[in-house]
């Protein structure tokens, strides 16, 4: 469990963007991570790039090819001059032609008809036009119709390499099955909310008439994966994945100081020091040299308390489990 929340999950919100991914490794150093083998067997299906030295570029470059491959220039949507070009995909149009109103630059032409691809990125999706002054539609949600929300089924994140490089990588989660779900077009225009049948936004053949999609693959998430993969080589991934592993030197013990009040006393034998706490009733002895220094901490009225069995407190200082220092707070701290 360990493995795959250090590979494929991480700290706070839009995990599945690869916000908040983290790197962990064991006390020898090695690094924690599904193997590409593993995620297969597991039914999923993981996606690299060429990998980078730097893991924030590797994951700019990951969720830099789903945004290209959604609404990207010459890739989801039209070049465009001042404002961005129209959507290459179906959804803006065929909400248009279901509420029957649009401005008068977006008469509705998308050849795919009615028909909701990018569903399977996950949802609610929220459709603003910005030409809503001018008979565009108004904000449009698009979600399950009997849920608010479908959690995506791709994890995007930086992935490690052996050799310390990180891998721009992408992760299916669905076992390749999209739900068949019906869908709900929400909004306050008129006509809606509207139903959506599972083939208007799966598969069906309008997929060969939305650009993004084109000899990519059956649905949306198929086509973006064969995106995603395009400018790289098999060899090239496998080189990188079988590189020798770079072992980090294992991580220096965090040594901590702790604070509390003590009883001291003092063996006349051996001229042991011990500090025994007077919550937990732990006792931290200093002997040989370190009791010395300890003792000569303790101002000279309190060792002749202590000399006399009578009750001496002082503050105790611990680090790592050994007493190093006695502090006298009546004298401001100081031993």
């Amino acid at each position: 469990a360990l493995r795959w929340w250090a590979s494929f999950g991480g700290v706070g919100g839009r995990t599945r963007r690869g916000c908040g991914a983290v790197e962990v490794r064991d006390q020898s150093g090695r690094l924690l991570r599904v193997s590409p083998e593993e995620a297969s067997a597991a039914g999923m299906q993981l996606h690299l790039r060429h990998p980078d030295t730097d893991a924030v570029r590797a994951w700019s470059e990951a969720v830099g090819r789903l945004r290209d491959f959604r609404q990207g220039k010459k890739v989801g949507r039209r070049q465009g001059n001042e404002r961005p070009g129209r959507s290459y995909w179906p959804e803006p149009d065929a909400i248009r032609r279901a509420v029957g109103t649009h401005s008068k630059d977006h008469a509705p032409d998308h050849p795919a008809g009615h028909a909701f691809p990018r569903a399977a990125f996950g949802m609610p999706i929220i459709f603003h036009f910005k030409d809503e002054r001018e008979k565009d539609p108004g904000d449009t949600t698009l979600k399950p119709e009997k849920a608010e929300r479908m959690a995506s089924p791709l994890i995007i994140r930086p992935y490690p390499s052996p050799d310390g490089r990180w891998f721009p990588a992408v992760l299916r989660i669905d076992r390749g099955l999209l739900p068949n779900i019906r869908l709900s077009l929400d909004g306050a225009q008129r006509k809606l909310p509207l139903a959506i049948s599972p083939t208007d936004w799966q598969s069906g053949s309008w997929v060969g008439k939305v650009p993004p999609m084109q000899g990519r693959g059956a649905d949306a998430l198929l086509a973006f994966l064969a995106f995603f993969g395009e400018g790289t080589t098999a060899a090239a991934i496998d080189a990188a994945l079988a590189a020798a592993p770079k072992v980090a030197p294992p991580p220096k013990p965090v040594s901590v100081e702790q604070r509390f009040t003590a009883q001291i006393t003092r063996d006349r034998r051996n001229g042991a020091v011990s500090a025994k706490h007077v919550q937990t009733g732990k006792p931290f002895v200093a002997i040989g040299e370190d009791a010395a220094a300890r003792w000569r901490e303790v101002p000279p009225a309190k060792q002749k308390d202590i000399e006399a069995s009578r009750r001496v407190l002082l503050t105790a200082v611990v680090r790592d489990g050994r007493l190093i220092r006695l502090e006298d707070k009546s004298s401001g701290g100081k031993p």
